[in-house]
Parts: C-alpha cells; sequence; structure tokens
C-alpha cells in the first residue's frame, strides 16, 4: 500500500461491528503468523515493523504504535506480552533516547478510582540472579534521580517504598552501595516530617532472630574531616 498524497484520514482500514462473538472463543481482526527455521546465520525476524520519520515545521507528533483497549467487563490491555522461552527475553526493549528537551523511558498517566492501582507490577522472579528493577548508570550533568516519588495527597496510609518479607540466607531490606560525590553524599535522606500525629522517620520492627548480635542500624567507617553517625 503507497499513500504518498494523504494529508490527513487512513490509508488502510479494517473494521468490524460484529457482536456475535462465539462464548469463550477467541476472534482476531488481524492475525499475523511467521515461523521457520532461517538457513543464514545472523538474521533478525520482525512480526510488525512501524517506523514515523516525520518531521514537522512548528509542532507535530509522531507515534509508532498505538494501541487502545476498553469495554471488557474482566481485562483491558493495552498491549499484551506472551510468555518468551527464549535464552535471553525482553518483554520491552526501548533503545537510547537522545531527545535534546525531555526523555521518557516509560510514561504512565493517572491511575483513576479502582479499588487497587500499579503503576508497575512485576511477577515472582525464579531466575539464579533476579532483579525486579534494573537501573542502569547515571550520567546526568545537574541532577541524577534513581527513583522519583511525588507527594502522597489524600490516602490514609501512604508509603513510599514497601519491601515484603525477606527470607534469604543473608537478608538485606535496602543496600546502597558505595557514595563518592566530590560536594556531599547522603545514603538515606528524609525530608521534613510536619503531619499533626505520629511522625517517624525510619521505623525498624522488633528483632525475633537468634544471632549474637542485632543491628537497628549498622554504620560503617567515616573517613572525613567532620564525622558524625547521627545529626539532627
Amino acid at each position: 500500500v503507497t499513500a504518498n498524497s494523504l494529508t490527513t484520514g487512513t490509508a488502510l482500514s479494517l473494521s468490524s461491528t460484529s457482536t456475535t462473538g462465539g462464548a469463550s472463543g477467541v476472534s482476531k481482526l488481524l492475525d499475523l503468523s511467521r515461523s521457520g527455521a532461517n538457513a543464514q546465520l545472523a538474521h533478525t525476524a520482525y512480526g510488525i515493523y512501524s517506523a514515523v520519520t516525520n518531521t514537522n515545521v512548528t509542532s507535530g507528533t509522531n507515534i509508532a504504535g498505538y494501541f487502545s483497549a476498553s469495554g471488557a467487563t474482566t481485562a483491558n490491555y493495552g498491549v499484551q506480552v506472551a510468555a518468551m522461552t527464549g535464552a535471553t527475553s525482553t518483554g520491552l526493549d526501548i533503545g537510547n533516547m537522545s531527545g535534546a528537551t525531555l526523555n521518557t523511558g516509560v510514561n504512565i498517566g493517572t491511575l483513576g478510582t479502582a479499588t487497587t492501582s500499579k503503576g508497575i507490577a512485576i511477577g515472582a522472579l525464579s531466575s539464579a540472579t533476579s532483579t525486579g528493577l534494573d537501573i542502569g548508570a547515571f550520567t546526568g550533568a545537574t541532577l541524577n534521580t534513581g527513583i522519583n516519588i511525588t507527594s502522597f495527597a489524600t490516602g490514609t496510609t501512604s508509603k513510599g517504598i514497601v519491601l515484603g518479607t525477606n527470607s534469604s540466607a543473608t537478608a538485606t531490606g535496602m543496600d546502597i552501595g558505595a557514595l563518592s560525590g566530590a560536594t556531599a553524599n547522603l545514603g538515606l535522606k528524609i525530608g521534613a516530617i510536619s503531619g499533626t500525629g505520629t511522625g517517624t522517620g525510619i521505623d525498624i520492627g522488633a528483632f525475633t532472630n537468634t544471632g549474637a548480635t542485632q543491628y537497628g542500624v549498622n554504620i560503617g567507617a567515616f573517613s572525613g574531616t567532620h564525622n558524625g553517625g547521627t545529626t539532627a
């Protein structure tokens, strides 16, 4: 299909208003299937390949793929990635971003009035080495933020980060690597607490382990000019 004279509208359209889908069945408006053993090395096969590189005089938006799903009473998926069994499997691969103003790897809009909302839900990990969220090196000249959690407004109980039960042989709730900033290094920074109720910067539960040594907070050696284990 060639549509070099397209101004607005659609070059190719598939549509259906059928209301007779079979009970517990599946219907597909477009089904693409590709298989077979390639005879040559280092071949890359695509099921769907989309590239949009239009330039704009002043303002405009390019969208390579747009997906919308709504109306189902059980579940609606914008994109569903089936199980993968390859030696190296990636559900979503986002390449380098080099925008001059703003780059966003994943942008999740407002999650509305559902009883439970999850921006990102990661299922059980069973690999020998498992990482729920792996953030690479930051090289920004002005500000680098690994995870930025904005204010919590109306919830009865709000928690920035919740760590579940950890029953490994060696269990660490939060492991912060070496800090080597030239000006200041903060392992954990807690902003002002101003509520009228009870304010707790860090809440550590009861220790019930049977080990000979127990630490609520274990602070290593300091080598700076001015050293303080805690400051208020």
